[in-house]
């Protein structure tokens, strides 16, 4: 059975998390039958990935906006769960990075609030970003 086909009889595709390597892979949940789980493989590529640490009662940042800027140009995610039928991403943005230098990452957190993060030009994997005081 083809992915389209899956797809096509999913209730609801989303990004998950089990292998926690930095790269996000496929969960596809359906009507009547299993779920099913396409894992990335994509190893060789650089990947930032940002998880938020706030005040509460929002700790994960809902509604923040995450921008990553490199050479190559720039990435704008929004923290979310986008929650649907049987599921929900994890808040956490994914930014595929290639070959390409980080500029710079800023985040706008849900009050407005603009933060400049300093991270390497040569980032790669999990970054956590708590909210300055």
């Amino acid at each position: 059975m083809s992915l389209l086909v899956l797809l096509a009889c999913g209730a609801r595709p989303d990004v998950a998390r089990p292998a926690a390597d930095g790269f996000p892979d496929l969960l596809v949940s359906n009507l009547g039958t299993p779920s099913r789980l396409y894992r990335a493989s994509c190893t060789a590529a650089r990947a930032l990935t940002v998880e938020l640490d706030g005040p509460a009662p929002n700790r994960f940042g809902i509604g923040a906006r995450v921008e990553v800027e490199t050479d190559a140009g720039v990435q704008v995610r929004e923290i979310g769960t986008k929650p649907g039928l049987a599921a929900a991403s994890y808040p956490r943005a994914w930014f595929g990075l290639g070959d390409a230098r980080v500029v710079s990452v800023t985040v706008r957190w849900p009050d407005g609030v603009d933060q400049a993060v300093d991270v390497p030009a040569d980032a790669d994997g999990p970054l956590v970003v708590t909210r300055a005081e």
